[in-house]
Order: C-alpha cells, then sequence, then structure tokens
C-alpha cells in the first residue's frame, strides 16, 4: 500500500483510478454511455454506443450531439442537460434517437453530472437503453387485445372466470345479453349458472370438471342452457385452472363460452339424413341382391329348355330337310342363338353385381387369339361393304397368361358394335404394348369405326346395363344393351378399364386397356434372358428405299406407315392422286402403293400421268393396294400400267414378298 501525505496527489491518484474504471466499464456494459460537455459536445463514445447507433468513436467524438437527437425534440434535450448540470440527475426519460443509417431508435435515457476537481459539473454522462422491442411489444398487445375484443364480440365467445373458493362466477363482457338476460337479472354466484343448465347435461359437465381437477385433463363440455324466454341454447365451454393454494388447492379458473346452437342444429339434421341415407342404401342394397339373385335363377332356368330346343334345332340341320324345311330350321336356330346370348349377358351381370365372377388365368398364344377374332369379324364387314384392318404391335410377347374367354368377350362385342353400327367406311382394329416389365405387359386395344357414332346425351350411360342409343319405335339396330356394361366391368376385372371417343355421323373409336401376365418359364423366376425372343417371319436390314402409299383413308395410312418402317422402308404419304404428282416431284420414291378409289382421280388416272412422266429413263414399280378383290379387278390394274396387285385386308406377308422381289432384286 502506497502512502501519500500529499491531499492534492491523492485526488488526481483516485481520479485517475476512476477514469480508469469508467473507461472499462464502458468497454464492458452493453448500455450506450454518452458523455457530453456543457456546449453539448459529445466527449465520451462507448464501446455500446457505437453497436446501438453505427457511429466509430473516431468520427463522432467532438461532434454536436443534435446530430443524434430530432430537431423538434433537441430542445427538450438540452434542457434536460442543463437540468443536469445544475447538479440533479435525471432517470428514465424516454426520447428518440438516431442512428447512422437514419433510422430513429427509441430510448430510456439516464442522465448524471460528472464533477470536476473543484466541485463543478462540466460535463454529464449518458446512459442510453433501447426500448424499441419493448415498445413494439406493448403495441402488439394493444392491437391483440382489440381483436381479441373483436373476436369475441363476433363469433359470440363470452369470457368467465370463476374464483373456486366462495363460487363466485364473473363474466368479462356481455356474455349473459347473448342468452336475452340484463346484466341484473342474474348475479354472480355458481348455483345460479348451474340452475340454468338443463338438467339432462349437469352430469357432464360435473365429470368433465372433475377429471380436470383431478387428471388435469381437457376441460371442454358442450350442454344446454336456458335463456331468459325459456328456449335453450348450445354452448360449448372451455376452461383451464390458473391458480393453486399452497396445499394444491384449486383457486381460480378462466375460459369460454361459445354459442354452438346452429352448429348443433346442422349436426342433427346431418345425422338424421345420415340415417335415413343409410336404411336407403340398405334398402337398395337388398334390392339390387334380390334382382341379381332373381336373374341368375331365371337365366339358369330358361338356359335349360334352351340347350334343348337348340340342340334339336341342330339334329334337324343334320337331317334331310326341303329347301323350304332348311330355311325354316336355320332362321330358328339364329332366333335361339341370338336368346341365348341375351340369357348369357344377363347371366353375366348378375354375377358380377354378386361378384361371384372369377376370373381364369390360362397360358394362351394372344397373336392367335387377335388374328382369329378379326378374321371372324373380317367376314362381317366385308359382307357390309367395308373395309377392315388389323395390326398387332410386334413387341407384344405373343405367350401370355390370363382369361383368354373374357378377353374375347369383351373384343367380340367391341368389334361387333363396330361392324353393327358401320354402314360404309372401315373398320380398325390394333393392338398396342403400353408398358412392360419382367412379368407382365400393359395393352390397349382399339377398335375404330366410321359409323353413326354416338350423341352427347347417351354418352353418360353408354356403360349402363340395357342401355341402347336409338330407342325409337323404328329401331334399327337391335341388342339387350349389356354388351357394353359387361364389356366394363370385366375391363376392371383384368386391372384395366374402357374409354370411348366419337361424333354423331363421323364413327367412334373404343379403347380397352388390361394386364397380361408374360407365360416366361414356369420352372425359373421370369426375367428378360428367360422371355423367348420374339419370331421374325423376315430378317431384311434396313434400307433407304422409299415408298410412296397413296391412300385417303387415314386409318390405313397408320396401319401401312408401321407395317412399311417395320420392314426398314422411308414411308411417305399421300391423300389423293394430286398429292402424289405434287411429291413425286419433291422426292425420289422407289415404289407406290396405289389404292384405286379415291377422291378427284382415281388410281388408273394417276398411274397412266405417271408412266406419261416416265420419259427421262427413270421407271417406279406400283403396287395397286384395292378394295376391289375380283379377279377381273386384278386384270384391269396390271393393263393399267401397274405391276403387282394385293386386296384388302392386307395379307402382310404377302405384301413383303412382293417388295421383296420388285426392291431387293
Amino acid at each position: 500500500m502506497i502512502k501519500n501525505d500529499d491531499p492534492k496527489r491523492s485526488a488526481e491518484i483516485c481520479s485517475e483510478s476512476m477514469s480508469a474504471m469508467f473507461s472499462k466499464g464502458m468497454e464492458i456494459f452493453d448500455d450506450a454511455i454518452i458523455g457530453l460537455t456543457k456546449d453539448f459536445k459529445i466527449s465520451v463514445w462507448s464501446k455500446g454506443a457505437e453497436k446501438k447507433f453505427g457511429y466509430h468513436k473516431s468520427e463522432i467524438i467532438g461532434k454536436n450531439a443534435k446530430i443524434l437527437v430530432p430537431e423538434d425534440r433537441l430542445k427538450e434535450i438540452e434542457e434536460e442537460v442543463q437540468t443536469v448540470m445544475a447538479g440533479n440527475i435525471v432517470e428514465g426519460y424516454e426520447n428518440v434517437i438516431f442512428h447512422k443509417n437514419g433510422n430513429p431508435i427509441d430510448v430510456s435515457i439516464s442522465v448524471a453530472p460528472i464533477y470536476g476537481s473543484n466541485g463543478t459539473v462540466n460535463e454529464v454522462v449518458a446512459i442510453y437503453k433501447d426500448v424499441s422491442e419493448k415498445k413494439a411489444l406493448v403495441k402488439k398487445l394493444n392491437d391483440y387485445e382489440k381483436k381479441c375484443k373483436l373476436a369475441l364480440e363476433g363469433g359470440q365467445f363470452g369470457v368467465w372466470e370463476l374464483n373456486i373458493k366462495n363460487r363466485k362466477l364473473f363474466h368479462l363482457n356481455n356474455w349473459k345479453k347473448n342468452l336475452g338476460y340484463e346484466e341484473n337479472d342474474l348475479d354472480d354466484a355458481l348455483d345460479t349458472w348451474l340452475s340454468l343448465i338443463h338438467p339432462d347435461d349437469i352430469p357432464e359437465v360435473y365429470n368433465t370438471y372433475n377429471k380436470h381437477c383431478k387428471y388435469r385433463e381437457e376441460y371442454v363440455v358442450e350442454y344446454r342452457i336456458k335463456c331468459k324466454n325459456n328456449s335453450y341454447k348450445w354452448i360449448r365451454s372451455k376452461g383451464r385452472i390458473i391458480e393453486w393454494d399452497e396445499d394444491g388447492e384449486s383457486l381460480r379458473m378462466i375460459g369460454t363460452h361459445e354459442d354452438i346452437s346452429k352448429e348443433r342444429l346442422i349436426q342433427e339434421e346431418l345425422k338424421e339424413r345420415y340415417e335415413q341415407l343409410e336404411l336407403l342404401k340398405q334398402e337398395a342394397e337388398s334390392a339390387n341382391k334380390a334382382k341379381s339373385q332373381f336373374l341368375a335363377n331365371m337365366s339358369h332356368e330358361i338356359r335349360t329348355p334352351m340347350n334343348g330346343v337348340i340342340a334339336t334345332l341342330q339334329l334337324l340341320q343334320s337331317s334331310n330337310l326341303t329347301d323350304e324345311q332348311r330355311k325354316y330350321v336355320d332362321l330358328l336356330k339364329n332366333s335361339a342363338d341370338n336368346l341365348i346370348a341375351i340369357i348369357d349377358s344377363i347371366l353375366d351381370i348378375a354375377k358380377l353385381e354378386s361378384g361371384k365372377i372369377e376370373l381364369n388365368n390360362e397360358p394362351f398364344n394372344l397373336r392367335e387369339t387377335i388374328n382369329n377374332l378379326y378374321q371372324t369379324h373380317l367376314l362381317s364387314a366385308n359382307a357390309k361393304g367395308l373395309e377392315a384392318g388389323c395390326l398387332f404391335d410386334p413387341n407384344i410377347d405373343d405367350e401370355v397368361i390370363g382369361d383368354e374367354l373374357r378377353l374375347r368377350q369383351i373384343l367380340t362385342n367391341l368389334l361387333s358394335n363396330a361392324v353393327k353400327f358401320t354402314d360404309k367406311g372401315y373398320i380398325s382394329f390394333r393392338a398396342r404394348l403400353i408398358s412392360s416389365d419382367d412379368n407382365w405387359q400393359k395393352i390397349e386395344f382399339s377398335v375404330k369405326d366410321t359409323g353413326i357414332g354416338i350423341d352427347e346425351s347417351y354418352k353418360p350411360k353408354i356403360f349402363e346395363n340395357f342401355s341402347q342409343g336409338d330407342l325409337s319405335k323404328k329401331k334399327k339396330y337391335m341388342g339387350a344393351g349389356l354388351g357394353l356394361a359387361i364389356s366394363k366391368q370385366l375391363a376392371e376385372l383384368m386391372n384395366g378399364d374402357i374409354r370411348f371417343e366419337s361424333e354423331v355421323g363421323k364413327g367412334s373409336t373404343f379403347y380397352f386397356t388390361c394386364t397380361l401376365k408374360k407365360k416366361g418359364d414356369p420352372r425359373e423366376p421370369v426375367n428378360e434372358k428367360n422371355i423367348p425372343d420374339k419370331k421374325e417371319t423376315h430378317n431384311q436390314p434396313a434400307n433407304e428405299k422409299v415408298i410412296l402409299c397413296i391412300e385417303d383413308n387415314l386409318i390405313n395410312q397408320e396401319i401401312m406407315e408401321s407395317i412399311i418402317n417395320k420392314r426398314g422402308y422411308k414411308y411417305l404419304a399421300a391423300y389423293d392422286g394430286n398429292e402424289a404428282l405434287e411429291k413425286l416431284k419433291e422426292h425420289e420414291v422407289d415404289l407406290i402403293l396405289m389404292d384405286i378409289q379415291m377422291p378427284g382421280l382415281n388410281g388408273y388416272e394417276v398411274t397412266n400421268i405417271i408412266r406419261n412422266m416416265e420419259d427421262n429413263g427413270r421407271y417406279i414399280p406400283i403396287i395397286a393396294m384395292t378394295a376391289y378383290a375380283m379377279h377381273e379387278d386384278r386384270d384391269k390394274c396390271i393393263q393399267a400400267g401397274m405391276n403387282e396387285y394385293i386386296s384388302k385386308p392386307i395379307d402382310i406377308d404377302k405384301l413383303y414378298n412382293i417388295l421383296n422381289t420388285i426392291l431387293e432384286k
């Protein structure tokens, strides 16, 4: 310890010590500490001041403090500083200080004098506390209070507080008026409120309250309460105990009331309607089940004698009959077959509705099935003078496992409908691979026609049972209206669907998708190396030769494009003779496939023009491709200058052989 007998020196040492402590404090405290001289100059600037107001010490010391203060508050602060200079202390004075970036900061200011060695005040020190967050919070709370008040009033909420010890219940807003009471009509006794609750609801209220007190379970209870006009309103009360005594006894509880009368009324109405709908549903299911059972029984009973009728007719057909007798027997047989088909359809509907149809999964060759179906319906189409085409995607695995019978049933319905409802034009039948993996393949079958189309009003009900488009007395197209309904449900059983596109007078296209399992090798897991290679009839490599197909049927153009491209040739299409002649001027063509009946120039005329143009030594082979299938039609094509002839529907292998002979020699 240093002893100094000089009082002046002791004061200096004390002052130096205080100054050092003050400087160190300014480095430690987060609050902004600012020293001001008599003439309002800044003499001290702490680290906290740098952080809060943005100015570095080097750029603010010696500056007039008015750069920190709004102009309209400057005089007020100067007066406060003068008050402190007189020896007074000012605490908690709120004002605004500008940050270096110009943003105002709300602060609370405490100012104290600094005495010099002569006992006079030469400077003041001010401590600034940032109260911006505090003010913002106060404003937010005020706004929240206003919103809560509006929400309570608008939502018909009531706020209540219960003093559990003295059983006093206070309502903090005009909740009593919501029940029709004036403020003085009801006192604040809890028992008064309980007396208004419907007797049947009292046990639930007490039970919920006791659980909340004992187990801290949520206090939410709905009950009826009597209004002044003796009617009842439904109330939903929510609450929570917020205060307990030293022994853990509940002291105070607060909560809300909510008028849910309209909500409960809607609930009751919905409950009643739901019960009615459930009853109607049960009645409908019972009726549908009875109908399905009736149809199944009747179909079975009718089918038994029908088998006898058909068998007898078959015996008659094999006996010696006169021409007239055979005619009548054939008519009877056709009618019997139609009748048994209707019975089969009714039986299918009954099975589908009762869920008794199960799919058979047996191996079969899909390509053969499609070819047989096409050939069968080709005869019907040709008999009506219709063109028919079939395209089977070569990427489809032929050997599959599935229900061939049901697949045939669906496709037969779609194909027979196309033939039935088409009087002129064409029928197109296509099978396309949509997706495939090691075990399964999804296939889309499409049947397109140029028939009568489907009216817009009929489209929504086309898949309904017994639904038919033509219900006039002069009904032209016969049928029970069950085929599409059955097909739709069968398609769904096969993990697929049926959809359609149609326009009246222009035709329809039906799309049927299903999933079939690849057959593979039953002894090994199915994977790519065990799937047999596709059988290719032809192994001719691709080349750059161009084939021009003149065809006015867009479906046939699509089919021919697939056939030509698959063989490796380049495909060029022309809709009619004039377009073909223009394309011959623009492209080098190696062979022409020529339709005969076309708009404008027919095939004979186009061939004649082409042959007359060949004066430069270039000769283009022309193959007739026509629905005219008589022997004299072939001779006429050859005489017109064509090289070969092939009739529609086209035999693809025969076409490839002709192309090989002409183009590959």
